[in-house]
């Protein structure tokens, strides 16, 4: 038999004939990646990168090279009544044979225990050794209450609705109700089962989001998050949620000692690896760095740490190279169009630059700030094109749009006109968005970096000294 020690469970397909039924079957995927991904021995895809594959047809081998793994797991859910049944088979990427299959039937408030089964019986078939720990986790199944994990499978649906709106044009009301649909969710399985950890760790999730509203609520989480890990202290997402969390908070060693105590727990989450990847860039350990984010990548192919890694090492040729590759597979959207523009503007390609960002803002639906670019552009070459592109997002920022405050420091930074650029510095410091913690590593800024009130910012976001 081949050797596996790499692979990914695609989305599970769903056979109940009722498409309301599709939150309980991405569900089941979710659940079974997180059974297989306990296994340190075996590499198993993160469900970013396996999702994009529901209802599409590609040829196995042709998913196999792009995902990176020795094996796929394919396999159908049937959810009807109290009754859930699940087949799945394992196939070997490269000849196509089946390695193993199996049919499991069972009461739904048993299903956590037949995706325990399904994990195990892959583990004994390509002989992967569990440890000690990981045999106990498997073995470990406690009752579950049916209305709970019904309520928290329909909140991670709207949870995943909202996120995959990512920062289009026009979408924050929807992306808001979707979100509190989710919470409410969330509310009703926690009713009915207060001690079901998983609730908490996804209400967390929800509550950090970029995209949530912006009344922040890392205290809120920060609670969902310590009594998810009172009732299971060996979830190690939930650890890498909390560093996340101190990350945000700006508290750089309880955030490192969280993520290590994820990757301790989970090998296999890649989210782990990639935050943890950005703690040690920002706290100067550079090589450790970049193979955090190669583990990243591994886990999930999707990710773009190990491009961003580049970005900050000023490999600019390589990031390029790395967003390009995005556009042509069509990941990210037009966000790969967006991060493009900086790294050819970094690169001094500046009509590339204005293209690439023309691009990523008609993507985004952002239609007035393509337009800006194009108009300034025409009539002020790049620098025209910049000031046109600040002046138009200033207005979209006021009228509550997801404009970055930083986006338009550096946008003022490239124009020389510091003195608004820190005004937009100051905004970005108030609202404690999601960059502060780079500003010491970032190339983004370093047309301002020689500027003493850049030092001042980085003193008063307490970042650690390289």
């Amino acid at each position: 038999m081949a050797e596996v020690r790499s692979l990914a469970v695609l989305p599970l397909e769903n056979l109940s004939n009722d498409p309301e039924q599709e939150y309980f079957t991405d569900g089941m995927t979710d659940a079974l990646i997180t059974q297989l991904s306990q296994i340190s021995a075996l590499k198993v895809i993160s469900r970013t990168s396996v999702m994009p594959y529901k209802k599409i047809t590609k040829s196995l081998p042709q998913i196999v090279r792009e995902l990176g793994v020795d094996a796929v797991v394919e396999g159908t859910v049937q959810h009807s009544g109290d009754r859930v049944r699940i087949t799945a088979q394992l196939i070997h990427g490269a000849t196509d044979k089946h390695i193993w299959a199996g049919s499991y039937e069972r009461k739904v408030q048993d299903v956590l225990s037949l995706q325990e089964d399904i994990a195990r019986a892959i583990a004994d078939e390509i002989s992967v050794k569990l440890t000690p720990q990981e045999q106990v986790r498997l073995a470990q199944t406690r009752p579950i209450n049916l209305a709970a994990v019904e309520a928290y499978l329909q909140g991670q649906y709207h949870n995943q609705r909202a996120r995959d709106m990512g920062f289009h044009f026009g979408v924050r009301q929807e992306q808001d109700e979707e979100f509190e649909k989710a919470i409410e969710y969330f509310q009703r399985s926690l009713a009915k089962d207060p001690n079901y950890a998983p609730t908490y760790v996804a209400m967390a999730e929800v509550w950090t989001h970029p995209g949530y509203p912006r009344v922040w609520k890392e205290a809120n989480a920060k609670e969902a998050i310590r009594k998810a890990l009172e009732i299971d202290p060996t979830i190690g997402e939930a650890h890498a949620d909390l560093g996340r969390i101190e990350f945000i908070e700006w508290n750089w060693a309880a955030a490192g000692q969280e993520f290590k105590r994820a990757i301790e727990l989970s090998p296999n989450l890649a989210k782990a690896h990639r935050y943890y990847s950005e703690y040690l860039d920002i706290t100067g350990h550079a090589d450790e760095s970049m193979k955090e984010a190669e583990q990243t990548n591994v886990l999930n192919p999707s990710d773009d740490q190990l491009a961003w890694n580049f970005y900050v090492r000023r490999q600019f040729d390589r990031f390029i190279e790395f967003k390009r590759s995005d556009i042509e597979r069509r990941a990210f959207g037009p966000m790969a169009y967006y991060d493009l523009g900086y790294g050819y503007e970094r690169n001094g390609m500046y009509p590339e630059a204005v293209s690439a960002w023309e691009q990523a803002m008609d993507g985004f639906g952002y239609k007035q700030s393509a337009e800006a670019l194009r108009r300034g552009y025409s009539a002020g070459g790049f620098k025209g094109a910049m000031r046109e592109w600040a002046a138009t997002d200033e207005a979209l920022y006021k009228k509550g749009e997801a404009i970055y405050p930083s986006q338009l420091a550096y946008i003022y930074g490239i124009l020389g006109e510091k003195d608004r650029a820190f005004l937009w510095f100051e905004k970005s410091y108030e609202e404690h968005t999601s960059d502060m913690p780079f500003l010491q590593v970032d190339p983004t800024y370093d047309d301002l970096r020689s500027d003493p009130r850049f030092a001042d910012l980085e003193r008063r976001v307490g970042l650690p000294q390289q």
